[in-house]
């Protein structure tokens, strides 16, 4: 029957921030004779045994450890090696993940500053402004142009139908008118005529009362002839 001397093991906890790693130090084991469990409680158990000197059968060395995980380990990524005597347990931290996987509990991000416009910038929209004002007031003043070329094209119209109305008016007018410039001119040629006659009138009668007195005359000379 095979006698046991149980042996405690030198332990410590190393952390660099994302693993926690538990040393087990076992001088004269090889990593045949080891075992590393997680049992349903959540504990890390390490265990192992060796003869007490080798090569003897009735004399064995034991040892058993137990050891609470963290609650921030991640159990999928427990790893574990044996270098040099020394056996090394590494927990994973899973913080990052559930972080990862768990967006709510992230701190909002502060909404950015908004920055001034610049000057230039304000200028530019002001003068794009400016120039969608005027283009709006150009627009208005030229539908309202564009109503009175209607107008004026619609009265155009009307005049072009009404000259065939506005012909015979027309031509009823001209006598009048042509009668309006002749009769002054009619006038004068009266006048002027008048004048002529007269003139010839009057030269006929000194002409007459010439003649008049010179058969006069010689009626008498004739008178006094002795026959």
């Amino acid at each position: 029957m095979a006698n046991y001397e149980d042996f405690q093991p030198i332990t410590e906890w190393t952390s660099d921030g994302t693993t926690d790693t538990l040393i087990v130090r076992l001088p004269g084991f090889n990593k045949e004779q080891l075992k590393v469990q997680i049992d349903n409680y959540g504990k890390l158990r390490t265990s192992g045994e060796r003869p007490l000197v080798p090569g003897q059968v009735d004399r064995w060395i034991r040892f058993k450890t137990e050891h609470s995980i963290p609650d921030d380990c991640d159990l999928r990524g427990i790893r574990a090696r044996f270098e040099d005597s020394v056996l090394y347990v590494n927990l994973p931290k899973s913080i990052k993940e559930e972080q990862t996987n768990m967006p709510e509990s992230k701190v909002p991000e502060p909404e950015p500053e908004r920055k001034p416009v610049p000057q230039q910038k304000q200028d530019r929209e002001e003068t794009q402004e400016a120039e969608l004002n005027k283009r709006k007031e150009n627009k208005v003043e030229e539908e309202d142009s564009g109503e009175q070329r209607g107008l004026h094209k619609d009265e155009v119209k009307e005049d072009d139908g009404g000259e065939a109305g506005a012909a015979p008016l027309l031509g009823k007018r001209m006598p009048s008118l042509v009668e309006g410039f002749r009769r002054p001119n009619q006038l004068v040629v009266n006048m002027m005529v008048a004048a002529v006659v007269f003139v010839v009138i009057a030269v006929y009668v000194a002409y007459k009362l010439r003649s008049g007195g010179r058969e006069e005359k010689s009626e008498g000379n004739l008178g006094r002839l002795d026959l």
